[in-house]
């Protein structure tokens, strides 16, 4: 898709997050109680996953850029 439609690997990641986002927002903003809920001592993981997430993204795309062969990188993420 990112080779057939010319668009950045980051900035198709960035929007498919924003999407995800506005998607999401109106389902946790109605069930505001049940959200904290379920959240309750897990926030640090969903703030881990939140930053590290994309953060092996751009590692990929780097090990890529650096002339990594995809059949190494691939598996690592």
């Amino acid at each position: 898709m990112v080779k057939d439609l010319g668009v950045h690997p980051v900035l198709l990641d960035w929007c498919s997050n924003l999407l995800r986002f506005v998607l999401l927002a109106p389902l946790v903003l109605r069930n505001r109680d049940q959200v904290r809920l379920r959240m309750t001592g897990r926030w640090h993981l969903a703030i881990a996953v939140g930053l590290l997430s994309p953060l092996s993204y751009i590692f990929v795309l780097l090990a890529l850029d650096m002339g990594a062969p995809l059949s190494v990188v691939a598996p690592a993420r």
